[in-house]
């Protein structure tokens, strides 16, 4: 096979699995949270707020899809001292907000989804990899 076409294709392979690693990982991680929170009580079962319903740890979705194509990205690139950059920066930026939550809810929703987060993006990352190695 044509080596331009040969790259094409690694990188076609590399992208779609970034992206179901970025996008894919939204229900996965916020599955996992909701599992986490376990069952409402109450007679509809959802009058428990959640760790987020005060404000703290808004755009959570935004940041976990921005965090899963860096470290995607990262691991993909052969620098994996990107990943602790990464979590750093972001438990730097959500330290005031964690620290200000009234109950340990918000910690636990923060270290649950970061790490769900990262699992999602590493595993996908060492499938491309693997993917990509195979030719």
């Amino acid at each position: 096979m044509n080596p331009v076409l040969m790259d094409l294709l690694r990188l076609l392979v590399a992208c779609a699995l970034g992206a179901v690693a970025v996008f894919g990982g939204c229900p996965l991680v916020e599955g996992l949270l909701r599992r986490v929170d376990g069952p409402r009580s109450g007679p509809e079962g959802d009058d428990r707020p959640r760790p987020e319903a005060d404000g703290v740890l808004r755009g959570g979705r935004w940041i976990g899809m921005l965090e899963r194509a860096t470290v995607f990205g990262a691991l993909l690139a052969g620098q994996p001292s990107l990943v602790a950059v990464t979590v750093a920066v972001k438990a730097f930026a959500r330290f005031p907000e964690i620290r200000g939550a009234r109950s340990g809810e918000v910690a636990e929703h923060f270290i649950i989804g970061t790490l769900a987060s990262l699992l999602v993006a590493d595993a996908l990352a060492a499938l491309a990899g693997w993917a990509v190695r195979l030719w």
